[in-house]
């Protein structure tokens, strides 16, 4: 979301200028701190103490100069205007809130306000126009035919922000493109452009943060990690999918131990001096998962022969959430208003 963002706020505004933004509803406040890095005047309105806490301790380990761009409202994302002056922003950010509010016609209408003439309203929606996909992909059939019989709940999802898996409740709804297209007209801040997010992936968020680092298809395949400690792991593990011969020397071979982690490591790797309090030497362990593997990252001392990083799988998402019909099946939707 990230990128979709810059670009139309490069489309819109002039390379340079310092822009007034308001992201409502922030969480612990990583979109907010990326565009006060990138030297624009944020305020963030965040309801929840605790996320407003995390946001607050982030901030501290910032540059003054930074922390002075970055202003913290708590209060609901419905009272902006009992806070701010209407037109004071120049981008108002609505990113995952609309999900939880129950008659989102009145909030949406009081961000309209708060932009300036030429603003941009940026919305990031759950996608009810294909509510069985996600279940479908999931393999989880009873959901999607469910979601295909009646008026659908909106599937579970990891949250990049706290990698906790979110089961919405019916409290949680999802939203339709033709539905918020009628009321971003009727606000005066018509559609100026959409994006799927999610298509093939679902794990998207709110945070514009990179990738989560702790899921296998992010981490480089084949690396030699010395001196990992994995808990929950398996000394001299073979893992599936690693080089072949990669293996820890000691291993006493037979063991199966289904569902073992391995902490910090990558892989396929190879894995010196590895302890596993309670495992078995030598034991296989099918589907292993990666914790704490940076995308991208060199290594030091890893060999990466023939690996797979996730530029791949971010190009894919980056093309699809721009093209029909893909766009369309995303868990997400991010639309672009611009005030009249």
């Amino acid at each position: 979301m990230a990128r979709q963002l810059d670009e139309q706020i490069v489309g819109r505004f002039p390379v340079g200028q310092r822009l007034r933004v308001l992201d409502v509803g922030m969480g612990r406040g990583a979109r907010a701190l990326r565009l006060a890095r990138a030297g624009h005047q944020v305020t963030g309105v965040e309801q929840e103490p605790a996320m407003i806490s995390m946001a607050r301790r982030t901030l501290t380990a910032e540059p003054e100069g930074i922390r002075e761009r970055l202003r913290i409202v708590q209060g609901d994302g419905r009272d902006t205007g009992v806070h701010f002056l209407p037109g004071s922003f120049d981008v108002v950010l609505c990113h995952e809130v609309l999900m939880h509010v129950a008659e989102p016609d009145p909030l949406l209408a009081g961000l309209a306000r708060m932009l300036a003439p030429g603003g941009l309203l940026s919305l990031v929606v759950r996608n009810g126009d294909a509510p069985a996909m996600r279940p479908g992909l999931a393999g989880d059939w009873a959901a999607a035919l469910a979601a295909l019989d009646a008026t659908p709940r909106p599937p579970s999802r990891v949250d990049a922000d706290t990698g906790t898996a979110d089961r919405p409740g019916p409290e949680v709804r999802a939203n339709r493109l033709t539905a918020l297209t009628a009321t971003l007209a009727g606000i005066g801040a018509p559609l100026h452009a959409w994006y799927g997010v999610g298509v093939f992936i679902d794990t998207a968020t709110d945070t514009d943060a990179p990738p989560r680092a702790d899921t296998a298809p992010e981490a480089v395949q084949g690396a030699t990690v010395p001196g990992t400690a994995g808990p929950g792991a398996v000394q001299g593990a073979a893992v599936p999918g690693a080089v072949p011969g990669a293996t820890v020397p000691g291993a006493v071979p037979g063991a199966a131990v289904p569902g073992a982690a391995v902490l910090g490591a990558v892989p396929g790797a190879t894995v010196p001096g590895a302890t596993v309090p309670g495992a078995v030497p030598g034991s296989a362990v099918p589907g292993a998962a990666v914790l704490g593997a940076v995308p991208g990252a060199t290594v030091p001392g890893a060999t990466v022969p023939g690996a797979t990083v996730p530029g791949a799988m971010l190009a894919v998402e980056e093309r699809a959430g721009r093209t029909d019909p893909y766009r369309g099946v995303a868990a997400l939707l991010h639309l672009c208003g611009v005030r009249g």
